[in-house]
């Protein structure tokens, strides 16, 4: 079969290109050396002028390739007037390097690009084409790095790191799977070796890097263009500081926990451990962690470990993720089985906001509580300070004596047995006064602040609860009490006394309520100067649960 040429093309002085990235979006792409022998079939076909052949290989997404600018100095300059390709996307991925090769058309300096499918001449239509073609690669180069990306975090939401094994794994490749991870087993055992003697304490990276080459005979994984060699020192210390290898991993900006399935080249501990040894050049562990509620709150009620909080990903039909926050048992005690499960922080919550609901009180009752309690404080203020003033003339008294049994003894009116005995009788006597004074000093405390802050927490904590962040939501439930226990996914809080009396006399609080009259006729005085009210509930909660702090 005859090829049909056009005879204004043959002779002509021609430039071969051939291109490969070096990126992953052309690992499809014939090789360079495959380009040229496809190309060389053109130059007999067409009879060009071969003059130079190029062979680049970068990147065509930006401009700025070495050997694609040379091509168009050189047709700019006369020197070629024809170029030769496999693809046109091998010229161009970019909008300006398309729009400089149609221009060179339009100057009449380039008479034709060459393809194994077409030759594009300098004419309407094939400009057009030109245009098109360059269009749809730069669109497939700018679709492409999106769908890579997510392709890569999707890989690393399964735990598998997306890109070249890291140092100590290989990648395994199954039929019909997605390429894994395991266990170097050259690599990897050395890698732990030299781990274990840097936990010791007693060797350097220097030492270790030294041992590894020199001793152990260690070789980094050898690929195509490189690899074979020893490890450096940078190297170790980017793999001693790498999360990676105790089982989290780090792609762009999030974080992943890495494959429950592929070993641990050290433990967690190990590592944290590692970071003090290496100083300066260590990662500091965090001291703070962002969106995540009930950190070091809550303890296992069967094994007494802490419950961690986390968040998992679970992926939806239409194959995106979504995130939820869960809570489960560290299981740090070795000393006891513990076989509680994990549970969502929403089922947690739930059970939170019903305490928080039965702690509630109504606005009126808090206002109009305050108000009573801080006239029964002034008024046991009064009382108390008569007692204290009491106390202290006591005191007076009873230094008196004392110095006035100093005297007699010195003036040798009683003996020094007798004065001990006395001065011992008053001395205990004032001790015992003073105990009385300082336990009535703690009462006059300003307890009424106290109180009026309770109230309004409690007032209020549930709404807070309701719209706070993580760290809102931690603080409200550690001021209720102590011990928080979790066990069967049910929760139990021993409430400090006020709460657990306002959840004990909740329901008479919040019944009784809209009956109390916010106003001088709630407060009534007896004739004795005693306090006295409409409404006796928070009076009668003062004296119920006399007993010690229970379970929510």
């Amino acid at each position: 079969m005859d090829f049909i040429v056009n005879k204004e093309i043959k002779g002509r002085k021609t430039i071969e290109y051939s291109r490969k990235s070096t990126e992953s979006e052309d690992r499809q792409v014939f090789s360079l050396d495959d380009q040229h022998l496809i190309n060389q079939k053109n130059v007999e076909n067409y009879e060009l002028n071969l003059i130079k052949s190029y062979k680049e290989s970068a990147s065509a997404k930006q401009r700025g390739r070495p050997f694609f600018n040379d091509i168009v100095e050189s047709i700019e300059n006369g020197k070629a007037e024809v170029i030769l390709t496999w693809a046109l996307n091998r010229l161009a991925r970019n909008a300006v390097d398309g729009a400089m090769l149609i221009e060179l058309m339009d100057q009449k300096k380039l008479f034709a690009i060459v393809t194994p499918g077409k030759v594009y001449y300098n004419s309407g239509d094939d400009k057009l084409l030109l245009q098109i073609e360059f269009g749809l690669a730069k669109k497939y180069s700018d679709d492409l790095s999106p769908t890579i990306k997510r392709g890569m975090h999707s890989k690393a939401q399964r735990g598998w790191w997306p890109s070249l094994p890291k140092l100590g794994y290989l990648n395994m490749v199954t039929n019909y799977e997605e390429v894994k991870q395991i266990a170097d087993p050259e690599r990897f055992p050395l890698l732990r070796k030299a781990v274990d003697c840097y936990l010791t304490g007693n060797y350097s990276v220097e030492d270790i890097v030294t041992f590894l080459n020199e001793d152990w005979g260690f070789r980094t994984r050898k690929t195509k263009r490189q690899g074979g060699g020893k490890l450096s020192r940078t190297r170790l210390y980017e793999i001693l500081k790498d999360p990676f290898y105790y089982g989290e991993m780090v792609w762009g900006e999030e974080r992943y926990k890495v494959h429950k399935n592929l070993p641990r080249l050290i433990t967690e501990d190990e590592y944290w451990k590692i970071q003090e040894l290496l100083g300066r050049k260590g990662v500091k562990r965090p001291q703070k962690y962002f969106n995540v509620p009930y950190r070091g709150l809550f303890k296992c009620g069967d094994c007494g470990s802490s419950w961690i909080p986390y968040w998992g990903s679970k992926k939806l039909k239409n194959g995106n993720y979504n995130r939820y926050l869960y809570i489960r048992c560290n299981h740090d005690s070795a000393s006891k089985e513990c076989h509680q499960k994990q549970i969502s922080i929403k089922i947690l919550e739930s059970e939170l906001k019903e305490l928080l609901e039965l702690i509630t009180i109504p606005d009126e009752f808090c206002s109009w509580a305050i108000k009573w309690l801080k006239e029964e404080h002034r008024t046991e203020a009064t009382d108390q300070q008569l007692i204290l003033n009491n106390l202290n003339q006591s005191l007076e008294s009873n230094q008196a004596k004392l110095n006035r049994l100093l005297d007699l003894h010195l003036e040798g009116f009683i003996s020094k047995d007798e004065y001990n005995i006395k001065k011992d009788d008053l001395q205990k006597n004032r001790q015992k006064i003073e105990k009385e004074q300082s336990t009535l000093k703690s009462r006059t405390y300003d307890w009424i602040g106290l109180v009026e802050k309770t109230f309004n927490f409690a007032k209020n904590a549930k709404y807070h609860f309701e719209q706070g962040d993580a760290d809102t939501k931690t603080a409200i439930i550690r001021s209720l009490g102590s011990n928080f226990l979790i066990k069967d996914q049910k929760l139990s809080i021993e409430l400090s006394k006020p709460f657990l009396i306002l959840k004990e006399n909740n329901q008479s609080l919040n019944n009784e309520a809209g009956t109390v009259e916010l106003n001088e006729k709630s407060l009534i005085t007896t004739q004795n100067g005693q306090l006295s009210g409409r409404n006796s509930t928070w009076w009668r909660c003062r004296e119920l649960n006399s007993g010690p702090e229970g379970p929510f």
